[in-house]
C-alpha cells in the first residue's frame, strides 16, 4: 500500500502564516511573540533536517529555481510599492 497524502500544504502555510502574523503584530507582548518564534524555529530546524536526509530528484533543480525567482520577483515588488 502507498503513502496517502492526509494534509494540505495550503493550510500548514495558513497556519505558518497566522504565527508569523502573532509573531510581528504590535499588540502582543514579547512572551507571546517569543513563543510563537519558537514554534517557527523548532518547525525550521525541522524542515532542514528533513531535506538534508532527503534525497534529490530529477525535477528538484528546475523546481528550486522557479521558487528562487518568485521570491526574487516577490521581493522586488515589495521595495517598489
Amino acid at each position: 500500500m502507498g503513502f496517502v497524502k492526509r494534509w494540505d500544504v495550503g493550510d500548514i502555510q495558513r497556519q505558518i502564516n497566522a504565527c508569523a502574523a502573532q509573531v510581528n503584530s504590535p499588540y502582543n507582548d514579547g512572551f507571546t511573540g517569543w513563543t510563537c518564534k519558537q514554534d517557527l524555529l523548532v518547525l525550521k530546524y525541522q524542515l532542514d533536517e528533513i531535506l538534508r536526509s532527503a534525497p534529490t530528484f530529477a525535477p528538484e533543480q528546475q523546481f528550486l529555481e522557479d521558487l528562487d525567482k518568485n521570491t526574487v520577483w516577490k521581493r522586488l515588488n515589495e521595495k517598489t510599492n
